[in-house]
């Protein structure tokens, strides 16, 4: 099952795991800076996990699906703010593994931002590559990141 070959799922999962569950890697970018950026933002996830949200059953999304939704975005521009705002009240979180790109996503509202996750799947390892929030300010989307990372 697709699920089970993912590390990142089964730490996210099982909150008794301590610290990080084998397999579970993060890219190793050359500048110092950047290396230590992902891994505080892991940490940043770990701390979320260890208060142990309802994550939800992970989510295949499909390519078919990536492209009605990335077609339909337009749409969704209008009532992004209010979804934004009602999701962060619910502290809503999840998990997509998307099978085109071999990804799996992490996401989670909280204290009015979207934080997001971005692990590749390789050789049976899930690779923390980047992650980044977002937070609307007068109703629009503003992307919350270390200035390094832009840089």
């Amino acid at each position: 099952m697709i699920i089970k070959k993912r590390p990142v799922i089964t730490w996210l999962l099982n909150p008794e795991i301590s610290g990080f569950q084998e397999g579970l890697v993060f890219a190793a970018p050359k500048n110092k800076v950047n290396y230590e950026i992902l891994n505080d933002e892991l940490k940043h996830l770990n701390d979320i996990r260890a208060l142990k949200p309802n994550w939800g059953l992970p989510e295949l999304v499909m390519p078919s699906f990536e492209r009605v939704m990335e077609e339909s975005a337009p749409a969704f521009e209008k009532i992004m703010p209010d979804l934004f705002k009602e999701f962060s009240k619910t502290d809503e979180c999840g998990i997509l593994i998307l099978k085109n790109n071999n990804e799996t996503l992490v996401y989670g509202f909280g204290d009015g931002q979207l934080n997001v996750w971005f692990f590749n799947e390789q050789d049976g390892c899930s690779v923390f590559h980047f992650s980044a929030g977002y937070e609307f300010v007068d109703g629009q989307p503003k992307l919350l990141m270390s200035d390094s990372i832009l840089l």
